[in-house]
């Protein structure tokens, strides 16, 4: 019996990307503490002006002072723009480099751990998801920055008004761990619109693949219906999360002047002889303004840090959904064999009951074999399981050479026909122009506006299924495989070019007579 391919241990998807673009993100953060760091200079330097002002006859001094206020002020925006610089260049990266991984596992994704991702979860995944990701790199340094001055900020304060600032410490005490909760409600909220976006996603690609038949049979209101009511349900958990988003920024935006009026008001009640002089009132006030600032950037990084969270964790999931068993192909056949499959048995899942079993297949290389049987016997999942796509229980299955796959259904890319059938080789007129006469398109050509260079449109909604079907085949011979799995590459198309292309392609004496 051989190993199932199990799943993947949860995998830690920020550490992946931290190693991977670490010295993008660590630039950018050391470069915003930085920017905190030297933007707290001008408040002591605003000490240094109001006693010049007062006690100071040397004019050289206050003309200093301001040449540094300017100064830590320019050195504080190059700063700032160096480090958002290196944060939009580190979430491009993020994005690119999740979006290239996405598709790699959608490839190599196993059959049972597919149904759970239509076309709809994967597009939310593409769209929304890595978007927010990237929306959170801009706010990533700022999870560690703003901290830190808030910190700062608060033991500046003390050295100026003492311990009447811890009375602001203790609103900001109060006031985080309600922000904190609120944001975890908005949390779940988000989450729960995500499942109902999905849905909806996954919905709408039905209606759009099916439209002919919704038009056919007049199904438009109903379906109209079911598409309202995802929609409604979505506005709903987006106007939850939009009114813990409400009370989190008025938190926010109300928490300055609360601290400022509790630390002054604490300052003057403990003592009498605590007076507000010029000096500790400015910069205490530019302090404040300082820390309020801080304060309403962190309702904005906390909720980028929640939607993030959010992403990370769908994203993870869908990493860690189970592959396709790269060993259930081999590549040693049999002497003078090209495909050689021994007592083999398939399921389509690793807890399904099996598809086929016991199954002895032996091709000698070069050999046309043809595999009939009645509707759902099992010849293209016997297909399917020479490609690897079905999970191997026992036996053994080998294939010697490159693989050409035309499937039961059509597929076409939105380019031009000629695109279509070339995709990745180079052109070679001969043999091209060889091509198109054997496989019966040369009158197609004919009737297309541009010729072969007409563009197809989504799933080549301009052809009809014979004209697909013949492109699929002329595609794959003009990739000049080893082996070539052809299901049921005939059913489309009428008697004559059915002979037509038997005999010219797929026949003994046909293009393909050597395969």
């Amino acid at each position: 019996m051989c190993r199932l391919p199990g799943k993947h241990e949860d995998i830690n998807l920020i550490w992946a990307l931290l190693k991977a673009f670490w010295p993008w993100i660590v630039g950018a953060v050391l470069i915003d503490l930085l920017f905190v760091t030297v933007m707290l200079v001008p408040p002591l330097l605003l000490d240094r002006i109001i006693h010049f002002t007062s006690d100071d006859h040397y004019a050289w001094r206050g003309y200093l002072y301001a040449v540094l206020i300017f100064l830590t002020d320019f050195i504080g925006k190059l700063l700032s723009n160096n480090a958002v610089h290196l944060m939009i260049l580190s979430g491009i990266q993020f994005q690119s480099s999740l979006m290239g991984a996405l598709f790699r596992k959608n490839l190599a994704m196993a059959n049972s751990a597919r149904k759970d991702y239509d076309s709809g979860a994967l597009m939310s995944l593409l769209t929304v998801d890595i978007e927010r990701i990237l929306w959170f790199t801009g706010q990533f340094s700022a999870v560690f920055s703003l901290p830190f001055k808030i910190t700062l900020i608060i033991y500046m304060m003390w050295q100026y008004i003492g311990i009447s600032s811890l009375a602001g410490v203790a609103v900001i005490g109060i006031l985080f761990p309600l922000s904190y909760y609120v944001s975890r409600v908005g949390w779940k909220f988000s989450d729960k619109q995500m499942q109902v976006k999905d849905f909806r996603l996954k919905l709408m690609n039905e209606i759009l693949n099916g439209i002919k038949i919704l038009k056919l049979y007049a199904w438009e209101i109903p379906f109209a219906g079911r598409v309202s009511k995802a929609r409604n349900d979505e506005i709903k958990w987006i106007r939850y999360s939009f009114f813990t988003y409400i009370v989190t920024n008025f938190i926010f935006f109300c928490a300055p002047l609360m601290v400022s009026i509790a630390a002054f008001a604490t300052y003057l009640l403990t003592d009498r002889n605590n007076v507000l002089s010029p000096t500790k009132a400015f910069v205490t006030l530019t302090l404040m303004e300082q820390l309020r600032y801080a304060l309403f950037e962190l309702p904005d990084a906390v909720a980028d840090l929640i939607q993030f969270s959010i992403s990370l964790k769908r994203l993870r999931k869908y990493f860690s959904c189970e592959n396709k068993d790269d060993k259930a192909v081999g590549n040693y056949p049999d002497r003078g064999e090209a495909v050689t499959v021994k007592e083999a048995s398939f399921s389509w899942a690793s807890d399904s009951d099996c598809v086929l079993k016991d199954i002895n297949l032996h091709v000698p290389k070069g050999k046309l074999i043809a595999i009939i049987g009645p509707v759902g016997s099992g010849k293209s999942s016997l297909l399917s399981s020479l490609l690897g796509e079905l999970y191997k229980r026992s036996g053994s299955v080998d294939l010697k050479g490159s693989i050409a796959y035309v499937p039961q259904v059509t597929w076409v890319l939105n380019r031009s026909l000629k695109s279509n059938i070339l995709l990745v080789k180079h052109m070679i007129e001969e043999k091209y122009n060889k091509i198109l006469d054997l496989c019966c398109l040369r009158t197609d050509l004919e009737i297309l506006p541009a010729g072969d260079e007409t563009e197809i449109g989504e799933k080549g909604v301009n052809l009809s299924g014979g004209q697909k079907l013949r492109v699929n085949l002329a595609q794959a011979v003009y990739q000049d495989k080893d082996i070539y799995l052809l299901d049921d590459p005939l059913s489309a198309v009428d008697v004559h070019v059915r002979k037509s292309l038997f005999s010219d392609v797929i026949g003994n004496s046909g293009l393909l007579k050597n395969k």
